[in-house]
C-alpha cells in the first residue's frame, strides 16, 4: 500500500481555472489507485509549517463524495 498525497490549492486551482478535463484526469488516476489498494491523502500545505492532513480518501465512496466539492 502506497500513501499518495495531493495539495488541495491543485484540486482548487483546476476548478477556478476551469480546467475540468484535467481535473477529471486526476480523479480518474485516483480511482485507480485506490482500486490497486492505495490511499490518497488530501491535505493543505503552507511554506512555514507542516501540512495539513484535509482527507485520507481509501474507497470509492468517500472519493465520490470529496469529488462533490468540485
Amino acid at each position: 500500500m502506497q500513501v499518495i498525497r495531493f495539495d488541495l490549492t491543485t484540486f482548487e486551482d483546476l476548478h477556478s481555472y476551469g480546467l475540468t478535463n484535467i481535473l477529471n484526469d486526476l480523479f480518474s488516476f485516483m480511482q485507480a489507485e485506490i482500486a490497486n489498494g492505495n490511499v490518497i491523502v488530501i491535505e493543505r500545505r503552507y511554506s512555514n509549517a507542516q501540512p495539513d492532513t484535509l482527507h485520507s480518501i481509501r474507497n470509492i465512496q468517500e472519493l465520490n463524495e470529496f469529488k462533490t466539492k468540485f
